[in-house]
């Protein structure tokens, strides 16, 4: 691992001092049972439920997909390896935001759009007409 680059426990507790969390305001805004178990995620003695990878994310105030391929290239690397090939990189918020647009308007028969951004009109679904 680079030496700029954070494991994941190093970046939970990064964040969680930057907003100056107590590790029970922490469980609490995640939807954590307990907030014993924090304690043990930041020190590498248990890993962060990926179930609750969105209530973290959410606490911490970082995006969900981002902490979600962080757990996974520690945790299960070739499983993110296998999904990033199926599926292509991750997708940040505004790029989401600006294809969930494209599509809307290319939905609303605006096929001006879909030639412009694929070179070949889209249906709806994605698919090349």
């Amino acid at each position: 691992m680079p030496p700029y680059q954070l494991t994941l426990s190093e970046f939970l507790a990064a964040r969680q001092s930057d907003l100056r969390l107590s590790d029970e305001d922490l469980a609490r805004l995640a939807g954590l049972e307990t907030p014993k178990i924090w304690p043990l995620i930041l020190n590498g003695k248990a890993k962060l439920p990926l179930q609750r990878i969105e209530g973290v994310a959410y606490a911490l105030e970082v995006e969900a997909g981002a902490l979600l391929e962080m757990a996974l290239k520690e945790y299960l690397p070739d499983l993110l390896e296998v999904l990033t090939r199926a599926w292509g990189p991750r997708l940040v918020a505004i790029e989401r935001d600006v294809i969930g647009h494209l599509r809307h308007v290319a939905a609303g028969g605006n096929r001006i759009v879909s030639v412009i951004v694929n070179g070949v009109p889209m249906d709806q679904e994605g698919r090349y007409a």
